[in-house]
């Protein structure tokens, strides 16, 4: 797939981050875009919000 850089950045993070606490906040403060634009984008690339992707990662 092919993401954003922003949003590859976001993906890693979260992946290497699963199990401490990661907020859509802290995200767009580590990729440096405000938190609505970075939801917003995050959604549009991979049709689903980040809270409903780190759930979705832990469940594995």
């Amino acid at each position: 797939m092919n993401y954003s850089l922003h949003i590859y950045k976001c993906i890693h993070y979260i992946d290497a981050h699963l199990y401490d606490k990661v907020s859509l906040h802290h995200l767009a403060k580590f990729t440096g875009l405000s938190a609505s634009y970075l939801s917003l984008a995050f959604k549009q690339e991979m049709n689903e919000t980040v809270t409903s992707y780190i759930q979705r990662k832990k469940s594995y």
